[in-house]
């Protein structure tokens, strides 16, 4: 079988770490026996064999850590001179740290080291942030070594250096201040999304639906990741060591990535062998799917429009809401074209005069079309006629993908273009992104609850059973919201309407149920869930971009009970006496 090539290695040099940080299963380590993070440290031998074995396969690309801090290794400055001898000058050597074990002399260290990359991870500005996300770290004597470290670096330019930040666990805007701040300082950021780490750390996203083809990182395919012992695993999330494809002690990492451990994955991926339930890359959020879908079905993906999309904004008496709604949607990014429709529910007589101003302003944008729907003198608001708007909304939209965007929400710069990417890569008619969930104010939602329950005791319970099935990460207010197939023992969906992207044939073929019983209410299932809970039960094909890109402020009827009882707002569906 013809292979990638093998082009980066990493190294553990040592398995310790004191930073406990929120997204690491070392914070774990006294609750779960993780082989990978209670070896020590590698031995002289074990890591100049390594070496030669890189240089024998003509790897230039070596990072000498992995799940762990290498600034425990006392030899690590020792290791990075014997990479560069071993290697050559020509080799790439990254390091990454956290402040935590920084001094005067370790700096010193740092600055001499003949690195390519360093690496510094720091989640947070504040003590408060820093102690939620790295609460190993002693947070007054880090942040005055790290701008040290960072003073030197800039005037002595020995090498390249950036801050490595989690996106994810704060709020958007909260990010962008972080980024701002290091930018100010002339300091390059890197931000992945906060994962799973397959499980490890938390209850990861299973991936249902479609075939795995290989990793989002490119992991498996092109990096081999090598413990303090020897033992060569799939890739830097298996901390369980749960797919070994060797030992460099035993034989040499040649043999190793050509060998039929490393092959079985390969099989895995061209779809030779069926992969198994629970396989590693089945619960991690980089795996790259591609639908199973028949090519009947992918139409829209064929389609000469394939960029274009129509958001449906519904809005009832919140004209100054509408407003952000509006620059949300102007303000997405990437190579797409809007068309926005707005649906004014009822005789809503301010916000009809704040579109007319607007239009006679000239300063409604031109992708903006907007329509007042009456009501009949029975109709209230509530799940029943939300979905009567947007099967309206969908029957005159014509164009080849839609989503949603309610008035009271807003969507990050990237959303549409992140979820039409997935679509496109994957093949499916339906993609969801996470939310950021937040109060009314813009500020996080951080309590240890339920925020649609109104009964406190039973939120809890709520929100303690989301967090073991990865939906809620403690310390976070991002929503990792899913779609089970019904198949699934106890299968769960949670997705908000404005986190997904839909093809047209879809809605179209499966418009919103607009009947809604007392139970409904009861159980607060509204027209999306019910959407949701019909495509799972055809089986369609839903996946996720596992990024936040829908600001999801509370206080709507959802999860206001106050507004649920107002004279105007039915969650059941109401008629009239003759039925109608």
């Amino acid at each position: 079988m013809n292979m990638p090539k093998l082009q980066a290695v990493q190294i553990q040099t040592t398995s310790f770490c004191t930073t406990n940080c929120i997204m690491c299963p070392q914070a774990l380590r006294e609750h779960k026996d993780f082989k990978s993070i209670n070896k020590g440290n590698m031995s002289d031998r074990l890591f100049i064999k390594i070496l030669e074995d890189c240089k024998e396969m003509n790897v230039k690309y070596i990072a000498p850590y992995l799940m762990a801090d290498p600034l425990m290794d006392p030899k690590i400055f020792e290791r990075i001179e014997q990479i560069r001898e071993i290697c050559g000058n020509d080799s790439f050597i990254e390091l990454s740290i956290s402040p935590t074990k920084l001094d005067d002399e370790i700096i010193q260290k740092l600055l001499k080291a003949p690195l390519s990359l360093l690496r510094i991870s720091f989640h947070g500005l504040t003590e408060d942030e820093i102690q939620r996300t790295m609460p190993g770290m002693e947070y007054k004597r880090s942040i005055k070594y790290l701008h040290q470290l960072i003073y030197l670096l800039k005037k002595q330019k020995p090498y390249k250096f950036e801050i490595a930040y989690l996106r994810g666990i704060f709020t958007y805007k909260r990010d962008l201040e972080i980024w701002k701040y290091w930018e100010e300082k002339g300091v390059d950021v890197n931000s992945w999304w906060l994962i799973s780490r397959a499980g490890n750390a938390f209850p990861g996203h299973p991936q249902y639906y479609g075939k795995i083809i290989g990793c989002k990182e490119k992991r498996a395919e092109h990096w081999a990741h090598i413990l303090s012992d020897g033992t060569v695993i799939l890739c830097c999330n298996d901390y369980q060591e749960e797919v070994v494809l060797g030992n460099v002690k035993k034989c040499s990492l040649r043999d190793i990535w050509t060998g039929a451990a490393r092959q079985q994955i390969f099989e895995y991926f061209q779809g030779k062998r069926d992969m198994p339930q629970n396989f590693l890359c089945k619960r991690c959020e980089w795996a790259e799917i591609r639908s199973l879908i028949p090519i009947s079905n992918t139409q829209h993906i064929k389609s000469k429009e394939t960029n274009t999309i129509a958001v449906i904004t519904l809005t009832r008496k919140r004209p100054h809401l509408l407003l952000r709604a509006i620059k949300s949607v102007q303000n997405q990014i990437g190579n797409i074209h809007i068309k926005h429709i707005i649906l004014v529910d009822d005789d809503d007589k301010h916000t009809i005069k704040m579109l007319q101003c607007l239009e006679k302003s000239r300063s409604l944008p031109q992708n903006v079309v907007w329509y007042c729907v009456p009501r009949n003198k029975y109709e209230k608001s509530g799940p029943s006629r939300s979905a009567k708007l947007r099967n309206y909304g969908v029957r005159v939209a014509n164009t080849s993908w839609i989503a949603f965007l309610d008035d009271d929400n807003e969507w990050l710069p990237y959303h549409l273009d992140s979820l039409l990417k997935c679509a496109i890569r994957t093949g499916v008619r339906v993609v969801h992104s996470y939310r950021y969930i937040l109060n009314s104010d813009g500020s996080p939602f951080l309590e240890k609850k339920h925020p649609w329950y109104t009964d406190i005791n039973e939120g809890k319970r709520t929100y303690s059973d989301l967090c073991k099935r990865g939906i809620f990460v403690p310390g976070t207010c991002v929503m990792r919201d899913r779609v089970d197939p019904s198949a699934r023992p106890e299968p769960f969906t949670s997705i908000d309407i404005s986190e997904a992207l839909f093809a047209r044939e879809i809605l179209l073929d499966e418009p919103f149920e607009e009947h809604y019983t007392e139970k409904d209410a009861l159980e607060l299932i509204g027209e999306d869930d019910k959407l949701f809970y019909a495509l799972m039960k055809k089986g369609e094909p839903i996946v996720c971009t596992h990024q936040a890109t829908l600001m999801y402020y509370l206080g709507g009827y959802s999860n206001n009970p106050k507004k649920r009882d107002e004279l105007e707002f039915s969650w059941a569906t109401t008629v009239d006496k003759g039925g109608r």
